[in-house]
């Protein structure tokens, strides 16, 4: 699997999960996106097309089991893939927007913690950066929480991974297969000075239960999709 990556960044979303997986990192389906940008779950109004988890009744349902993966994507192999940070995937990503210079200061971030520099680095579809970090302790995950238009996913969080589609129709991609570091001494202590550490609790952690644009109403009836394979069939409990 490895040398298939070293070839090149851009594989599909079931290979990346089934990639992440290996190291111990939770992963779920997300909603797809069409040709045209629309996304998977069937509402015409939808916030965040192919941002939100295929399993909208449990949106924390992921997993590191190879069957079930495999599974997910043979039942909907144009899913997008949700990465989960925190202490379940012992992961934190830096994530870096295009708004508000979020780019030019996670540059200058990079310049003064070598783990930003070197660490396992996507490409968003939208163009910004998630920077992975292999974490033992709990973060919190919010908006601009390094600074404007940097953001953190920590506990209760999760990012859309490698081999996923934006609207836009770009791919995210990995830079390169890096390995994921640690979260540094310094990188540490700068994020507690600034309040991303620290305990966190189930208010701060966010834990929203269900995307805010579920549909009340979907193509197949009363029923939201999310626990429905392309065939109609019901998708199996997950293992966890």
């Amino acid at each position: 699997m490895i040398s298939r990556f070293e070839r090149g960044s851009s594989s599909d979303a079931g290979s990346w999960a089934l990639y992440f997986a290996s190291l111990g990192i939770r992963v779920a389906p997300a909603f797809e996106v069409d040709h045209q940008g629309r996304c998977g779950c069937l509402n015409s109004a939808c916030l965040r097309p192919g941002k939100h988890p295929l399993f909208q009744e449990d949106w924390s349902t992921a997993s590191t089991d190879t069957a079930q993966i495999k599974s997910w994507w043979r039942r909907r192999p144009s899913a997008n893939l949700l990465v989960q940070t925190g202490s379940r995937s012992k992961l934190l990503v830096i994530d870096a927007d295009t708004r508000a210079g979020g780019i030019r200061s996670l540059e200058a971030l990079q310049e003064r913690f070598c783990e930003l520099r070197n660490s396992f680095l996507v490409r968003s579809g939208s163009g910004g950066r998630h920077v992975y970090l292999h974490t033992s302790r709990r973060w919190r995950s919010g908006t601009d929480s390094v600074c404007s238009g940097i953001d953190v996913r920590g506990e209760g969080g999760y990012v859309i991974g490698p081999g996923s589609h934006h609207f836009s129709g770009v791919r995210y991609t990995a830079e390169s297969l890096r390995p994921i570091l640690p979260v540094g001494a310094e990188l540490e202590s700068h994020l507690r000075q600034i309040g991303v550490g620290g305990p966190v609790s189930q208010k701060n952690a966010r834990t929203r239960k269900e995307p805010p644009d579920r549909p009340a109403e979907t193509a197949l009836g009363n029923r939201s999709p999310a626990l429905i394979d392309e065939l109609g069939k019901p998708i199996p409990p997950v293992r966890r």
